[in-house]
């Protein structure tokens, strides 16, 4: 045997795993922060339609017409925002008379036609706002804007 001694040998920092460690979260950071833009868009429903109940309708307007549309609509704000206001009172109103006991069927009843009242104004509201768009565009636009339209109901949002 012999007499030297046996030296442990010297530890290194591990910088080059540490970086890696930092490069690889950050790539999946930055994936992860891409791929969910990409599928929340997708899920995304289109502000002022759902809000005015126009669905395909307005998914399938030129982005200046939306932009004109959600414009008309927050210049009359007060009264969607008061009507959303009472819709969510209904909610309340319908979850506590689902609780109540003894349950009241009639009052569900009554709070669903209330409702169904509030939901009928909002869309009224939206469809005025869309006419008045359809009204401004000229024979050619509001026939590409029926082939937008017609496209958006064969294939919904995952046409583009």
């Amino acid at each position: 045997m012999s007499d030297t001694p046996t030296q442990a040998p010297k530890r290194r920092m591990p910088w080059g795993k540490i970086v890696l460690v930092i490069s690889l979260g950050f790539n999946l950071l930055i994936v992860g922060l891409i791929v969910g833009a990409k599928v929340g868009d997708d899920r995304r429903p289109d502000g002022p339609a759902r809000v005015l109940g126009l669905g395909p309708y307005f998914s399938a307007l030129s982005s200046s017409d939306k932009f004109a549309i959600g414009k008309a609509a927050r210049r009359e704000t007060g009264t969607l925002r008061e009507s959303r206001r009472a819709l969510r009172q209904h909610t309340e109103a319908f979850i506590a008379a689902l609780r109540a006991d003894p349950f009241d069927a009639s009052a569900i009843s009554a709070l669903l036609e209330e409702q169904r009242g509030h939901i009928g104004g909002i869309q009224m509201q939206g469809q005025k706002l869309l006419l008045e768009r359809i009204e401004a565009m000229t024979s050619d636009e509001r026939a590409e804007y029926a082939d937008r339209v017609t496209d958006a109901m064969k294939h919904g949002r995952k046409r583009r």
